[in-house]
């Protein structure tokens, strides 16, 4: 865990939040292709079994750019993802609805409203188990506004959570740090079959 992302999560609310306010989006290139853990900021979310930790992945699909969760377990500061059991499908794109008087003026747009999970277990992904289809339903409703914090170092972002109902309604601030490549066969842009892909740095 970099000294960034710890810092970070340690911050209280006001400071996440004029750092999120003044930060950019990170591009699509910089994070696709990985897997990021994260960690929930609101004391609430770490009082829970995994203590507001949680991991997403990043790939493409031809001109697009998808995500998902995956169940992780912290033990002796050492993170385990279980990239074989993706849930919690989203569409990444430019947010073109900022969020007026609070939000940033630009950042990118997690929708998981518009999560594509029946293509990706076509694809090959594993179905979840109940308890992980019941998260699924859950974060339908949920959007997530995702920024590079001014001087942050690459691969370390921030993000705010928003529940989509009649309002748009802020959850929690919640930090991402690029952890490892994200290699499994059902994320890999179908494409790219056939000619060399792009790494992100």
């Amino acid at each position: 865990m970099s000294h960034a992302f710890a810092e970070l999560t340690g911050l209280p609310e006001a400071e996440l939040r004029s750092l999120w306010r003044r930060g950019t989006p990170p591009p699509p290139g910089g994070i696709e292709g990985l897997v990021f853990r994260g960690r929930n900021t609101a004391a609430a979310a770490r009082l829970g079994p995994a203590a507001g930790a949680f991991a997403k992945g990043f790939f493409r699909t031809g001109q697009e750019v998808d995500g998902c969760n995956f169940p992780v377990a912290v033990r002796g500061g050492e993170w385990q993802v279980d990239v074989a059991h993706p849930f919690g499908f989203f569409r990444v794109e430019p947010n073109s609805h900022p969020v007026r008087g609070q939000g940033p003026p630009a950042a990118l747009l997690l929708d998981y409203g518009r999560g594509r999970a029946a293509s990706f277990r076509r694809r090959g992904a594993p179905r979840p188990g109940l308890s992980l289809r019941l998260l699924e339903l859950a974060a339908r409703p949920l959007r997530d506004l995702l920024v590079q914090p001014p001087d942050s170092p690459p691969g370390v972002l921030l993000g705010r959570a928003y529940f989509t109902g009649t309002l748009l309604v802020p959850v929690s601030f919640f930090v991402l740090e690029a952890l490892q490549p994200l290699t499994e066969p059902w994320a890999a842009d179908p494409a790219a079959a056939g000619r060399p892909r792009s790494r992100a740095s």
